[in-house]
Protein backbone atom coordinates (compact mmCIF):
# COMPACT_ATOMS: atom_id res chain seq x y z
CA UNK A 1 0.00 0.00 0.00
CA UNK A 2 2.76 2.41 1.01
CA UNK A 3 4.31 1.83 -2.80
CA UNK A 4 1.23 2.43 -4.20
CA UNK A 5 0.82 5.83 -2.44
CA UNK A 6 4.16 6.96 -3.22
CA UNK A 7 3.47 6.04 -7.16
CA UNK A 8 0.18 8.25 -6.92
CA UNK A 9 2.48 11.01 -5.36
CA UNK A 10 5.14 10.48 -8.14
CA UNK A 11 2.92 10.60 -10.53
CA UNK A 12 1.29 13.28 -8.89
CA UNK A 13 4.52 15.55 -9.03
CA UNK A 14 5.25 14.94 -12.51
CA UNK A 15 2.22 15.75 -13.61
CA UNK A 16 2.48 19.11 -11.76
CA UNK A 17 6.05 19.64 -12.90
CA UNK A 18 5.03 19.03 -16.79
CA UNK A 19 2.06 21.60 -16.48
CA UNK A 20 4.10 24.38 -14.86
CA UNK A 21 7.39 23.64 -17.41
CA UNK A 22 4.85 24.33 -20.37
CA UNK A 23 5.25 27.81 -20.95
CA UNK A 24 9.06 27.19 -20.73
CA UNK A 25 9.25 24.74 -23.80
CA UNK A 26 9.71 26.59 -26.79
CA UNK A 27 12.12 24.80 -28.91
CA UNK A 28 15.06 26.82 -31.11
CA UNK A 29 14.14 27.65 -34.92
CA UNK A 30 15.56 29.65 -37.12
CA UNK A 31 13.79 33.32 -37.61
CA UNK A 32 14.65 35.08 -40.59
CA UNK A 33 14.19 39.48 -41.32
CA UNK A 34 12.84 40.91 -44.67
CA UNK A 35 16.83 40.57 -46.06
CA UNK A 36 17.83 37.18 -45.58
CA UNK A 37 19.66 37.68 -42.58
CA UNK A 38 18.81 34.58 -39.66
CA UNK A 39 19.40 33.92 -36.70
CA UNK A 40 18.88 30.40 -34.24
CA UNK A 41 16.79 31.24 -31.08
CA UNK A 42 14.09 30.58 -28.97
CA UNK A 43 11.34 32.38 -27.82
CA UNK A 44 11.53 33.87 -24.14
CA UNK A 45 8.80 36.68 -24.17
CA UNK A 46 6.94 38.92 -26.26
CA UNK A 47 6.83 42.55 -24.25
CA UNK A 48 5.83 46.23 -25.33
CA UNK A 49 2.25 45.48 -26.80
CA UNK A 50 3.64 42.79 -28.78
CA UNK A 51 6.51 45.33 -30.28
CA UNK A 52 9.75 44.00 -28.59
CA UNK A 53 10.49 39.86 -28.68
CA UNK A 54 12.94 38.69 -26.03
CA UNK A 55 14.81 35.40 -28.10
CA UNK A 56 17.24 33.12 -26.27
CA UNK A 57 20.21 32.05 -28.50
CA UNK A 58 22.42 28.82 -28.34
CA UNK A 59 24.82 30.16 -26.05
CA UNK A 60 22.58 31.25 -23.81
CA UNK A 61 22.75 34.80 -24.95
CA UNK A 62 19.67 36.54 -24.56
CA UNK A 63 18.66 39.41 -27.23
CA UNK A 64 15.64 41.63 -27.48
CA UNK A 65 14.53 42.51 -31.25
CA UNK A 66 11.82 44.31 -32.81
CA UNK A 67 9.25 41.90 -33.85
CA UNK A 68 8.84 43.99 -37.11
CA UNK A 69 12.75 42.92 -38.39
CA UNK A 70 11.56 39.54 -38.62
CA UNK A 71 9.37 37.90 -41.78
CA UNK A 72 5.68 38.02 -41.97
CA UNK A 73 5.94 34.40 -40.95
CA UNK A 74 8.11 34.93 -38.38
CA UNK A 75 5.87 37.37 -36.67
CA UNK A 76 2.65 35.57 -37.21
CA UNK A 77 4.60 32.62 -35.48
CA UNK A 78 5.75 34.85 -32.83
CA UNK A 79 2.00 35.97 -31.77
CA UNK A 80 0.55 32.39 -32.28
CA UNK A 81 3.27 31.46 -29.45
CA UNK A 82 2.68 33.82 -26.99
CA UNK A 83 -1.22 34.15 -26.98
CA UNK A 84 -0.55 30.54 -26.22
CA UNK A 85 1.59 31.36 -23.86
CA UNK A 86 -1.00 33.47 -21.70
CA UNK A 87 -3.18 31.13 -22.25
CA UNK A 88 -1.71 28.24 -20.34
CA UNK A 89 -0.75 31.04 -17.59
CA UNK A 90 -4.52 31.72 -17.57
CA UNK A 91 -4.97 28.33 -16.77
CA UNK A 92 -2.20 27.72 -13.99
CA UNK A 93 -3.08 30.95 -12.17
CA UNK A 94 -3.62 30.70 -8.13
CA UNK A 95 -7.32 29.90 -8.29
CA UNK A 96 -7.08 26.94 -10.60
CA UNK A 97 -6.97 23.82 -8.61
CA UNK A 98 -5.97 20.35 -9.74
CA UNK A 99 -7.83 17.01 -8.44
CA UNK A 100 -6.25 14.15 -8.23
CA UNK A 101 -8.38 11.14 -6.70
CA UNK A 102 -7.37 7.30 -6.45
CA UNK A 103 -9.73 4.59 -5.22
CA UNK A 104 -7.44 2.15 -3.48
CA UNK A 105 -8.62 -1.24 -2.41
CA UNK A 106 -7.90 -1.86 1.27
CA UNK A 107 -7.92 -5.08 2.90
CA UNK A 108 -9.34 -5.19 6.38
Amino acid sequence: MKDRLLSLRLLSLCLLCALTQLPLSAEFRTFTNDFGDSVEAELVELKESDTLVTLKLRSGRKIDARVTAFSQKDQEFMRQWWAGVLAEKEILKEDSRITISAKMNRKP
